[in-house]
């Protein structure tokens, strides 16, 4: 079994997408990492300016727009989903942030992919705050911590940090459990 989870970054709760990290958790460790950014919308709000602005200042823009982010995203999922079954996909408290973007992702890209005739398996996402209330466990715990495992060599709230650290706690929340296989 993997895990793939995803945290997106936006210009506020409402805000569009700009910055998005996935990775893909094995039993040990990580095999695959995506990680996209395009311009931000407008002017960033004062929480993302102090907080999220440093964390991914040296994450290059690679897209011009939200559109080929979301296809490039859904492309790197659809392939990890075939390449690794069975796959779990999650986010962490994903309304309205990463839910929104994942749908979005989906819808916009569901309907060009479809008619060329390519193949699209949308996974079942689960919320990694949802398996925490089910454990009886607080939602606000930090995942890092939850765990007990090392953490990378990046900031808060870089989409990657913050993707790998749910995608560790919520295996170890399958894993105890008896869900992980």
């Amino acid at each position: 079994m993997k895990l793939l989870c995803v945290d997106v970054e936006s210009n506020g709760l409402m805000g569009k997408a700009f910055c998005v990290g996935a990775v893909l958790l094995g039993d040990d460790d990580v095999e695959a990492t995506w990680l996209a950014r395009t311009s931000l919308v407008g002017y960033p709000s004062r929480w993302v300016h102090e907080n999220v602005m440093p964390a991914i200042a040296d994450v290059p823009i690679t897209h011009t727009n939200l559109l080929g982010m979301s296809r490039d995203f859904v492309t790197w999922t659809n392939e990890q989903v075939h390449q690794h079954h069975p796959v779990v996909a999650c986010y962490d408290w994903g309304v309205p942030v990463d839910a929104g973007f994942v749908v979005d992702a989906y819808r916009d890209v569901f309907t060009a992919m479809s008619r060329r005739g390519d193949r699209i398996d949308t996974p079942v996402w689960h919320e990694v705050a949802t398996l925490l209330v089910a454990a009886g466990l607080d939602v606000n715990a930090d995942r890092w911590e939850l765990t007990g495992e090392a953490k990378p060599p990046l900031a808060k709230h870089h989409p990657l940090y913050d993707a790998e650290g749910s995608a560790r706690a919520a295996r170890w929340l399958l894993r105890r459990t008896g869900a992980w296989r």
